[in-house]
């Protein structure tokens, strides 16, 4: 496996996806989507909406609605052609959105497995 440069697309260790990450400072599962998004092989771009107006305003359009009814955190994942918009932290559907339907159902074992070691 060419893990240094994942350039084909067949390559499951490399996800192909962006994956941005929507926050507040009182966000209690923040840390733990955090340590699972980058679990799963990406590195999240982290915007705390707190301290930046303009992306309290994208998120608001993003979602269609105003910050303050917004669970957090929110993740956008999205591959340049679709974007999928997860509010609050569901490991299966951060997987499935990270990884896609084939790769998440290959990896729910193993993942069940650490997380039974916590």
């Amino acid at each position: 496996m060419d893990h240094a440069h994942g350039h084909h697309s067949g390559d499951a260790m490399v996800p192909k996806k962006a994956v941005t990450m929507y926050t507040v400072p009182e966000c209690t599962l923040f840390s733990v989507a955090l340590a699972f998004v980058v679990g799963l092989g990406v590195t999240p771009t982290v915007i705390d909406v707190s301290k930046d107006t303009s992306k309290r305003e994208e998120l608001g359009r993003i979602l269609g609605r105003t910050v303050g009814t917004i669970r957090f955190p929110v993740i956008v994942v999205t591959d340049g052609e679709t974007i999928k918009v997860l509010e609050g932290f569901h490991e299966t559907e951060v997987r499935k959105a990270v990884m896609g339907a084939k790769e998440a159902r290959r990896s729910h074992a193993g993942m069940t497995a650490d997380r039974k070691a916590v």
